[in-house]
């Protein structure tokens, strides 16, 4: 269905966009198939973000594909997206985007043995949040996601959970080294 309403719907990547944020984070496509096919079409929604005239759009999906790829464990798939979105988002006016790209890319560097680089990202992560109090801030709109993950999560979401609870821990030592800096 999502490949159908990229192929025929003009300017429908924003809904599928939203559509597949909500299934990525949340595990609702479990087991391997249909994580295969949750992959499949969000690289079919790069493709269409990257021919499409919305500058933000190619850097929410290579963040969905990013997501993706650190949950299965794909380090090196993962970090390229990432880079590649945090470029786009850096040209665009994407702050949202920026600040979950930029934690990701500081947590998938850590789990590469990588921590000096990773503060310096998970330090513009913090400069782009916004206060985490402010209901307009990037850093208010995580802790939102957060909880409605948690209120989606299900048994079958196990492995996501994991993945976020990881990027949670990291996080606060990354917040902590910064802070030391």
């Amino acid at each position: 269905m999502f490949s159908r309403v990229l192929r025929d719907i003009p300017d429908a990547s924003r809904i599928v966009v939203a559509a597949l944020s909500v299934i990525a984070s949340s595990g609702l496509f479990a087991g391997p198939a249909h994580q295969r096919e949750l992959e499949r079409v969000t690289d079919h929604a790069v493709a269409a973000a990257d021919l499409g005239d919305d500058p933000d759009l190619p850097s929410q999906t290579r963040h969905i594909r990013a997501w993706l790829a650190f949950v299965r464990g794909d380090l090196t798939a993962a970090e390229t997206d990432l880079r590649a979105g945090i470029g786009r988002s850096r040209d665009g006016d994407d702050p949202l985007t920026l600040h979950m790209s930029t934690r990701l890319l500081s947590v998938v560097l850590v789990d590469q043995g990588r921590s000096a680089e990773a503060v310096e990202f998970f330090a513009e992560s913090e400069a782009v949040g916004g206060a985490p109090d402010d209901p307009n801030s990037p850093a208010y709109f995580l802790d939102e996601v957060a909880r409605l993950f948690t209120a989606l999560s299900s048994d079958r979401a196990e492995v996501n959970i994991s993945a976020a609870e990881h990027v949670y821990e990291v996080s606060d030592r990354l917040r902590k080294a910064a802070a030391q800096r």
